[in-house]
């Protein structure tokens, strides 16, 4: 089974940045964020999306929330909607504390990674992937591992 999706990850130096939940409705029904990363259309909504701030930091222009859901200012939002056409949704969200908010939902996702010129191995303790001060995590299950040393033009199918 291939599972596509959008993914976007902040450098592991940068740890004062805020962390945002999963979407709610204004009527308080839990959003999947996934839904916002599955390189599919959400759709209009009548009013933004609430979002929780789960790890308070430092608010930035272009900042994640559950799923790795891309979230981006009003401003940057517009500015992603120019330079990529149809290819973004941008759907209306508030965070907790007022900030006007957009959630980027990328909708084209390339296949572009030579999987058969990778290397493909279980995902251990020791390839955790770490964002901030408390946002650490073990996700079990398989990642695509792109060997050093390769001529990494190799791996694309573009």
């Amino acid at each position: 089974m291939v599972v596509v999706y959008a993914r976007v990850i902040v450098g592991s130096a940068i740890t004062d940045l805020w962390f945002l939940g999963q979407p709610v409705s204004h009527s308080g029904e839990a959003i999947d964020a996934r839904r916002f990363t599955a390189c599919a259309r959400f759709g209009p909504v009548d009013e933004p999306v609430r979002l929780a701030i789960r790890q308070s930091g430092r608010p930035a222009r272009l900042t994640f929330g559950a799923f790795d859901m891309l979230v981006v200012d009003r401003a940057l939002g517009v500015s992603f909607c120019a330079a990529a056409g149809g290819d973004v949704e941008l759907v209306p969200a508030i965070a907790e504390d007022g900030s006007e908010l957009s959630i980027a939902n990328v909708l084209s996702c390339l296949d572009c990674i030579d999987e058969s010129k990778s290397v493909r191995g279980p995902i251990t303790k020791s390839s955790e992937w770490q964002v901030g001060r408390s946002r650490s995590s073990f996700r079990p299950g398989w990642r695509t591992l792109i060997p050093g040393g390769a001529d990494h033009r190799d791996l694309l199918k573009l």
